[in-house]
């Protein structure tokens, strides 16, 4: 759950940059890995150098590839949760019926006493 909370954070940040998804459609998906990577490993002072234009852009590009990637990684974990959560469930199942099955069932409801108050 905190791997989730943790994707959930990065991609709020993300998407408060709004950019726009159809902004880079016509650029091939190896250009904006690319470009991407340019931002990732250069020195905070090495994307300051180019002009305006093209620092934005760079910046764009990251954004919008790790939008992308953090979209990826949250469907992974949303997918793995819900597969924990049906393998729970098919073993409650299992287990229930195999307790219906056996009139000796070990997990029988708990009984519960009632008494009358004697006013």
């Amino acid at each position: 759950m905190e791997s989730i909370l943790a994707e959930l954070e990065k991609f709020t940040i993300i998407r408060g940059v709004e950019i726009s998804s159809d902004l880079f459609d016509k650029v091939s998906p190896k250009v904006l890995a690319a470009m991407k990577r340019r931002v990732a490993i250069e020195e905070t002072n090495e994307i300051r150098q180019p002009p305006l234009a093209v620092r934005m852009t760079l910046l764009a590009v990251f954004c919008f590839v790790r939008g992308r990637e953090i979209t990826d990684t949250l469907v992974d974990l949303l997918n793995a949760v819900v597969h924990k959560i049906s393998a729970r469930a098919e073993t409650k199942v299992e287990q229930g019926a195999s307790c219906h099955a056996n009139s000796a069932c070990t997990t029988r409801p708990p009984r519960v006493l009632v008494t009358e108050d004697k006013a």
